[in-house]
């Protein structure tokens, strides 16, 4: 079984590296952890004060945090005993998945829900759905209220 997992710095997220690396798997079950580089613009304080001034030192930072994010997660899932890849795209965190997706066909997408305030249910519920019509395969959505567990972390 192939499993895209789409994650990001929220506790969502978070959870849902957790859940994933409790639960039993098939033999032979890889997960493909996947983040992504949004492509909006820096804080003054991101711009200036991080980077000198410089937009590609901005974009560089951003990518090595999503790089060792993925490489955490997908080191926890390996401490479970799971096979798991990374992948890191610039954009957003669906088209980071629809990538991944097309050059790696998945069987299941696991992304962690988008928070209520953010968008209304019936907004976000059509958005997963999307999702799962651009990928070909089931999408998980994983809804967890809980506090976050200490897995991944900005």
């Amino acid at each position: 079984m192939r499993v895209i997992l789409a994650i990001d710095y929220s506790g969502r997220s978070a959870n849902a590296v957790y859940e994933v690396a409790r639960r039993r798997w098939p033999e032979g079950t890889t997960i493909c952890v996947v983040s992504a580089v949004p492509r909006t613009p820096p804080s003054a304080a991101e711009l200036w004060f991080d980077a000198a001034g410089s937009l590609e030192t901005v974009w560089q930072g951003r990518r090595a945090r999503a790089r060792e994010l993925t490489v955490h997660a997908a080191e926890f899932l390996r401490a479970a005993g799971l096979a798991a890849e990374t992948a890191v795209f610039d954009g957003s965190l669906s088209q980071a998945v629809q990538t991944q997706a097309a050059s790696w066909p998945a069987d299941l997408v696991i992304i962690a829900s988008l928070p209520c305030w953010f968008l209304p249910e019936w907004q976000a519920s059509r958005i997963e759905r999307r999702l799962a019509d651009l990928t070909g395969c089931s999408v998980e959505v994983f809804r967890n209220k809980h506090v976050a567990h200490p897995i991944i972390s900005p």
